[in-house]
């Protein structure tokens, strides 16, 4: 068994991967990795968060103007995590 994790934050993996090391699970970080000297993991995929926020908000404004509109609106993760930081600036840039 092994689980695949995208947390809220670096600061709720550590019991969470004691737990699942405990009972000998695999875990593989997606979006977020985990805490800086974690290492009860195998993997984590991360993204360019700038980049992808770039891309999301390029799509969703492309999708507006097809249906004949020129706003939308943006609903934002938490500005105190880095990756949400950058997802917003990349959205901005469109």
């Amino acid at each position: 068994m092994a689980i695949v994790m995208w947390p809220v934050s670096f600061g709720s993996t550590p019991p969470v991967l004691r737990l699942l090391k405990s009972k000998s699970i695999s875990v593989a970080f997606t979006g977020i990795g985990p805490q800086t000297g974690e290492t009860d993991y195998t993997s984590a995929v991360t993204a360019n968060n700038c980049d992808t926020g770039k891309f999301q908000a390029s799509y969703v404004c492309k999708l507006a103007k097809d249906r004949g509109s020129n706003k939308v609106a943006m609903l934002s993760l938490p500005q105190d995590r880095e990756n949400a930081q950058k997802y917003l600036r990349g959205a901005r840039v469109v």
